[in-house]
């Protein structure tokens, strides 16, 4: 058993750390040379210093399976741990050192990163990240209850294209509680970062102190400028149109939505739509929204959906509904009908860190049609926001018994988190249509919702109402 974790020690890092009962240690060097394109010839150099008794009984792991054998599997191992941290090594090579002598046991890591540095014609600059507290690692370990000491001692060195500028880099500090300590040291030069961290998580350190040494650390990032490049990103792209006709006690409502890029998602979705049988998936969407207006209070007279666009992929992938809908809007203590309508179509409550790595671009078009008995007693004010090419549209139209509300929302690829919260902060999160009906009978009381997308995630950005 013994001998099986030590392999575990060398194919999964902290694995190795979970299963020894012994302090550990290891030194990491990590070289990056980025080219003008972002891509980035990358050494990584990791040696063990302890536990000694492990570290020794991986040598023998190695030598028993074959170096060879032992190589490919922590090839692999290496490849998809980069991949789930963000970085695409292409070109990869994988080598052993001191398996067969006394000295540390080493790890050498070579390969290209494609793409390791993105291009933002947002602000013109080049941004990276580069993980030097080793988060991602630690965040696969229960720190507050380590019962062996870790210890990492972290040499990067990043050389950029010559002649560019730094804008940002990593800034030294120092963070201490208890036992355990984590630093940072920065030294720029030219094209040339030098960054030197250090990570010691103590036994048995409290949860406290822990929390006190990791509060607001975050991945720092690396910004640079000084030459042009190429922007390589997805366009989540949708046009919702909705027409409400109002009648006395019910709401008949027309729905077309269209998905228009990206072009591999739509296609995914085709994939999925064809493997499961159209009559199927059909059936699907009509059931999960029946479901969704159940959960709201509203009650389905009728209902139908379409899928269309499956076969020509060049047209878009399009989802036709129409609904019979009784409370579907909310009657207040005065009589009026209150119809809440989110003018960022959902996408301002949308959570990410850094930059937006997609671009988006939505557009929706409700129309409201009232009876002869209805009249509009408030109308949304419109809202027509921008700020650096990122920009929120509300456009109301009114002509007697019929409002138009015609919404866009486009957001750049690469907007920083902080433009994106200047450009949504005084932008309601909802607006508000109301009317009355001089009705033959008594209202009824509903949520008045409009329901999402019925297909489209919008990379986790969307938060369904």
């Amino acid at each position: 058993m013994r001998k099986i974790l030590a392999g575990f020690l060398i194919i999964s890092l902290f694995l190795g750390i979970g299963f020894a009962k012994a302090d550990y240690s290891e030194k990491f060097e990590g070289d990056y040379k980025i080219d003008e394109s972002g891509n980035a010839n990358v050494t990584f150099i990791t040696t063990w210093l302890a536990p000694e008794d492990l570290i020794n009984q991986s040598k023998e792991y190695v030598r028993n399976v074959s170096v060879e054998n032992a190589t490919k599997v922590m090839l692999s191992a290496e490849l998809r741990s980069l991949k789930n941290s963000g970085i695409n090594l292409e070109n990869a090579t994988l080598e052993l050192k001191n398996y067969d002598n006394d000295q540390p046991l080493k790890k050498i890591v070579r390969g290209v990163a494609v793409g390791f540095s993105k291009y933002y014609s947002y602000d013109d600059v080049w941004e990276f990240s580069i993980d030097a507290l080793r988060l991602f690692e630690l965040s696969n370990l229960q720190l507050g209850s380590l019962t062996e000491t870790i210890e990492f001692e972290n040499y990067y060195k990043i050389e950029l294209p010559q002649g560019v500028q730094v804008l940002e880099a990593p800034k030294s500090f120092t963070s201490e509680a208890g036992n355990s300590k984590i630093s940072i040291e920065t030294k720029v030069n030219g094209n040339i970062i030098e960054i030197h961290s250090y990570i010691k998580i103590a036994a048995n350190e409290s949860r406290e102190n822990l929390q006190t040494i990791f509060s607001n650390i975050t991945i720092p990032k690396i910004t640079y400028k000084g030459i042009k490049g190429n922007e390589v990103f997805s366009e989540w792209k949708a046009i919702r149109t909705s027409r409400i006709t109002v009648h006395d006690d019910y709401i008949e409502l027309n729905n077309t939505e269209k998905y228009l890029s990206p072009a591999d998602y739509l296609f995914y979705l085709r994939l999925q739509i064809m493997q499961l049988g159209v009559e199927n998936a059909t059936r699907m969407i009509k059931q999960n929204t029946i479901n969704q207006y159940a959960q709201q209070g509203i009650k389905v007279r009728d209902g139908s959906v379409k899928i269309l666009g499956l076969e020509n992929t060049s047209n878009p992938l399009e989802i036709d509904s129409y609904w019979a809908l009784e409370n579907y809007t909310k009657k207040n203590d005065t009589d009026i009908y209150e119809y809440p309508y989110n003018p960022t179509l959902g996408l301002k409550g949308m959570n990410f860190e850094g930059r937006l790595t997609d671009q988006v671009n939505q557009t929706a078009r409700v129309e409201f049609i009232l009876p002869e008995n209805g009249k509009f007693v408030e109308v949304p004010q419109e809202i027509n926001k921008e700020l650096n090419g990122n920009r929120v549209v509300l456009k109301v139209t009114q002509e007697g018994n019929k409002l138009v509300l015609e919404s866009t929302v486009f957001l750049r690829y690469g907007t920083p988190r902080e433009d994106f919260e200047k450009l949504m902060s005084d932008i309601p999160d909802q607006v508000v249509v109301g009317y009355s009906l001089e009705s033959k009978k008594a209202g009824v009381c509903g949520p008045g919702i409009i329901l999402g997308f019925a297909l489209l995630p919008l990379i986790g950005l969307r938060k369904r109402k």
